[in-house]
């Protein structure tokens, strides 16, 4: 639980530290990776910045910030988007809401002076990603019955066991999170949108060679206020692509838990692949304040 360790201390620091940016966001998020299926999952995400050094050139001091998010397992939703808003996340539980959880915090230095409230900086991050709960990550899929299917199946995986009907993809245990750090360039907007583009390394995208990641966040403003909040990211290791066959297999019967003993369990090796993830969010609490730089 690292990673909540961020929250108490945000609000140690607010009174030293003036407060100059707060968003809290709920809602819901389409995430997947590079040849395979994607997900829709609940979030929250909290955001907070502050003025460590004050200054007066190129658009003011450097600015440390924080970005903790928290995601639930995936789920399926046929609510239309304006049916999606916070209460949905409230409503969960929180052992099903704190699934996965990413924390990044870094420095934010100005390097031009804001143009009609337009500002570019430079940006260095570091942080970590996981699973909270181990189980969350854990597939289930029914083992080919037919001859065809069997034989492609044992190509890659090897003999089935006997009295074996499907089979669960365990992730391996690791003793770490997923870690991560980046440099690059955040272009912030008069209205608080923000793009980010940054360079540098991602274990959950690759465990070797640089990672490029995009990230753009767009609020909407609502009667003045700033209720609504539309975001994108893609991180893309810079290494050469790889092809591999595909196995097609059907989901196992949900009464067919992962620990029953026809089901066979089989350590997933981590792939690197690309990520992406786009959704909407509705912001809960008091007013959002500009993130524009000044």
């Amino acid at each position: 639980m690292r990673f909540l360790i961020f929250l108490p201390l945000c609000g140690g620091l607010a009174a030293p530290i003036p407060d100059q940016s707060v968003r809290i966001i709920a809602g819901l998020e389409q995430s997947g990776a590079s040849g395979a299926s994607s997900a829709q999952r609940q979030f929250v995400n909290l955001f907070r910045e502050w003025t460590v050094a004050a200054g007066s050139g190129r658009g003011g001091g450097v600015r440390w910030w924080g970005d903790v998010r928290l995601t639930s397992a995936p789920r399926q939703s046929a609510e239309p988007l304006v049916q999606i808003h916070s209460p949905t996340a409230a409503r969960t539980p929180v052992s099903e809401l704190a699934q996965a959880a990413e924390l990044l915090t870094g420095l934010r230095i100005p390097l031009t002076h804001p143009r009609r409230g337009a500002a570019l900086s430079f940006v260095a991050a570091a942080g970590a990603s996981g699973l909270l709960n181990p189980d969350a990550g854990v597939t289930v899929l029914a083992l080919p019955t037919d001859a065809h299917g069997r034989s492609r199946f044992e190509q890659i995986y090897g003999a089935i066991p006997a009295g074996k009907q499907a089979i669960a993809f365990v992730p391996p245990d690791r003793d770490r999170y997923f870690r991560q750090a980046w440099l690059g360039i955040r272009a912030t907007a008069a209205n608080g949108a923000t793009v980010d583009l940054l360079a540098g390394r991602n274990e959950s995208v690759t465990r070797r060679g640089a990672v490029l990641r995009l990230e753009v966040f767009h609020p909407v403003t609502v009667r003045g206020r700033r209720l609504i909040y539309v975001f994108g990211c893609v991180q893309m290791a810079t290494a050469q692509p790889k092809h591999s066959p595909r196995l097609l297999m059907a989901p196992s019967d949900p009464a067919l838990p992962a620990t029953d003993p026809r089901v066979w369990q089989m350590p997933q090796t981590p792939a690197g692949r690309d990520q992406y993830r786009i959704g909407v969010g509705f912001h809960f609490g008091s007013g959002a304040r500009r993130r524009a730089a000044r």
